[in-house]
This record gives C-alpha cells, sequence and structure tokens, in this order.
C-alpha cells in the first residue's frame, strides 16, 4: 500500500497549486486535513484533483481528493493557504525549472485547469 503520508504531500501541493492559480501567486499551507478512505495499492495509477472553493483577502480554501482508475475515492483533503506577496512569488517562480506547456501562475491569462484530462470537482465515487 501507498504510504498516508506520501499521499497527504502530494494532495497538499495540488492544493496550493490550485490556490496559485486563483490568486495569481504561490501560496503556502495554513492547515490542512487529509481523510483517508480506501487503500492505494502500489503501482496503481491514481487520479488527483484540486480546486479553490473561496477567497478572501490573501486566503484561499481548497479541496481535493485521490481517485483510483476505477472512480474510487481513496483520500480527500481540505485545507487553507495563504498567498505570497507577488515579490515573494516571483522569486520562487525563479527558482523553480518550469517548461514550456506548464502553468505559469504569475501572467494575467494564467489556465485554471490542467491540460491532462481534468477532473471536474466531486466526480469521485464516494
Amino acid at each position: 500500500m501507498v504510504h498516508g503520508g506520501l499521499l497527504s504531500a502530494i494532495l497538499d501541493e495540488c492544493l496550493a497549486w490550485a490556490c496559485a492559480v486563483e490568486k495569481k501567486a504561490f501560496c503556502v499551507t495554513g492547515e490542512i486535513q487529509v481523510r483517508f478512505k480506501s487503500p492505494a495499492r502500489l503501482g496503481e495509477t491514481l487520479q488527483i484533483a484540486a480546486w479553490a472553493v473561496n477567497s478572501w483577502g490573501p486566503y484561499v480554501r481548497a479541496e481535493g481528493e485521490v481517485l483510483t482508475p476505477e472512480g474510487n475515492l481513496v483520500a480527500s483533503a481540505t485545507g487553507t493557504f495563504a498567498s505570497l506577496s507577488r515579490e515573494e512569488s516571483a522569486a520562487m517562480q525563479a527558482a523553480l525549472c518550469l517548461r514550456p506547456g506548464d502553468i505559469d501562475v504569475l501572467a494575467d491569462d494564467v489556465a485554471t485547469h490542467s491540460h491532462a484530462n481534468p477532473l471536474p470537482p466531486g466526480t469521485g465515487k464516494h
């Protein structure tokens, strides 16, 4: 089975990116809650989706889920994130190794979804 800590870290990263797209700035985790529903098997392909739920001031609330290929829910997460300043975000982006096609959260026309078969929020089998 896949360790829950690994799934938690992946969900944290995905929620942070969803918040970054929402705020057009990189975001840091304030709190995250992960609920495990079923095991993820080693070698199994999983689909992970995250989306911003609401935003106020510098904060964003996000949700996400990990699904099996059959659409069964493995884990879900909710979290609150704080956006970094434009200057801090620019410094973080400069440290990343972005490639053509990667999402540029600082761009004015940032895409609000992934290019790889995105799952609409809440479409997993719960």
